[in-house]
This record gives structure tokens, C-alpha cells and sequence, in this order.
């Protein structure tokens, strides 16, 4: 919407060609009552993990507040929190009340967020409202969802796919949560980008050479000459594809194929 398309230009962002090995990182998720702030849409649940030089350090930041609104049922359906139960289980505080703890754990870090531009307009939202600047004018920010976008191109890559893919155990995610979601997205990061963690170049070393060659010999038996060879027909052809993409999709792009 306009104020994710806002919100991203305003956010200095970490080029997914680029990678971070080491300081501090936060990763981030939100809860909302919807998908604009905007609309009046507001936050419900604000999950923070810290990570430094990627190990995380077991601090976090975790905390359900009042909306001051009531939570619309497809809402609840996503999350499963009506305005009652935040309220008791956040004690009543409201944004205004994190505020500063909140801005206070995040100045200065480099942000990991799954789909940065819809947490950072909330964030950026709540934190005006409450008398405090945008806090994207004081972090940077990774987006894991478009680096995945990057990483694997025409795939499905929502954090569920991503788990799929990845090898990560999610099981225990029945409902979105925003701490939850934090956990399981870091272990999403470090997969994602332990390749160029782990990977060093030496730019003065000459590229190593690689023989691709091989000889080809035709395999001869006795009564080969009498075998029929039956092409696949088109329709053939054009229903094993969509099977192909039927599995590819059911998979979330977690296949062999492209591979072999």
C-alpha cells in the first residue's frame, strides 16, 4: 500500500548483495490488527532477538499491548488475539507505554525483517504517534523477503515456504506470533546467508580451471537395431508439466529436479 511504498524509500536498506557478519542485528516481527496503519490499523505484539556476529545472545524484547481498538476477526483468525486478551496479557499498556524501551532497543541496530516495508510503516506509525521521530531514520534494515525473492527467484517465499526449503522446524507455529516468528526467522537468516559467511575469495588467486569435456560412446547389443523408440506426444508432454508445477508449488519449491 502508499505507506509501505513510503516507508521503503525512507528505509536505509541493507542491499541484499551485501551481507552481515558481524555487529549487531535485531530481528523484528509485529502483530497488527490489520494491514495499513493508515486505516487506523495499529500494533499488537512487538517480538525482538538479539544477534551479535550472528550467535544470538538470548536477549529479547517481547511485549502485547492494547490497540485501543477492536481486533477484526480475519485478524484474529492470523494471530488469534482479540482486544481483551492483549489487554490482560499486556497488563493494559498501550504503544506509548513501550515507546522508549522499545526505541532504545533498536537505535542504532541493523534491522532483520521478513517483508521490512509492513513492519517498519507500523513501527514508524506507532512511534510518531507516541511523540517519538520514525525509527527508520535511526536503523538499517535487511529484508529476509527480498533477498529470498533475489535468492530464489519465481519460488514462494513466505517464512513458511522458507522453512520448507530451509530444513527448519516450524511445526510448533500453529498461529502467527511475534516472537515466534522472530525465533524461527533467524534461523531462516543464518541459512539463508551461511554461504557468503563461510565463503572467502581471493581476488589476486588466478580462477581455477574446470575440465567440463567427455567422450561420448554409443552402447551396442545384440537386437538393438529391432527397438522402437515412442516419443511422448504434446497433451503427454504439456500434463506431466503441470504435474511438475503442481508438485513444485505443494513443495514450496523444496524439490530435486532442478538439481539433477
Amino acid at each position: 500500500n502508499k505507506c509501505n511504498a513510503s516507508v521503503e524509500k525512507q528505509m536505509t536498506e541493507v542491499s541484499p548483495s551485501k551481507f552481515i557478519d558481524n555487529g549487531k542485528l535485531a530481528i523484528l516481527d509485529t502483530e497488527t490488527t490489520g494491514f495499513s496503519p493508515e486505516s487506523g490499523d495499529r500494533i499488537i505484539e512487538v517480538g525482538v532477538i538479539e544477534m551479535i556476529n550472528r550467535k544470538l545472545t538470548g536477549k529479547t524484547f517481547h511485549e502485547y499491548v492494547d490497540p485501543e481498538i477492536e481486533v477484526p476477526e480475519q485478524a484474529v483468525a492470523v494471530h488469534g488475539w482479540r482486544r481483551e486478551d492483549l489487554i490482560a496479557a499486556g497488563k493494559g499498556q498501550k504503544f506509548i507505554h513501550i515507546a522508549e524501551r522499545l526505541f532504545n532497543t533498536l537505535k542504532g541496530c541493523t534491522l532483520i525483517i521478513h517483508n521490512a516495508p509492513f513492519d517498519m510503516g507500523f513501527l514508524d506509525y506507532e512511534f510518531v504517534r507516541a511523540g517519538f521521530p520514525k525509527i527508520s531514520e535511526y536503523v538499517r534494515v535487511f529484508d529476509t523477503l527480498k533477498y529470498a525473492n533475489n535468492l530464489y527467484p519465481g519460488k514462494r517465499n513466505n517464512l513458511d515456504a522458507l522453512c520448507r526449503r530451509l530444513g527448519v522446524n516450524n511445526g510448533h507455529r500453529q498461529l502467527h506470533g511475534a516472537l515466534l516468528d522472530s525465533e524461527i526467522l533467524s534461523e531462516v537468516y543464518l541459512l539463508m546467508t551461511q554461504e557468503q559467511n563461510t565463503l572467502h575469495f581471493n581476488k589476486s588467486a588466478p580462477a581455477p580451471v574446470v575440465d567440463l569435456s567427455f567422450e561420448f560412446k554409443a552402447v551396442q547389443f545384440p537386437g538393438m537395431e529391432k527397438l522402437k523408440v515412442i516419443t511422448a506426444q504434446d497433451s503427454e508432454i504439456e500434463n506431466h508439466n503441470k504435474i511438475m508445477k503442481r508438485i513444485d508449488k505443494e513443495s514450496g519449491g523444496n524439490n530435486l529436479w532442478p538439481s539433477m
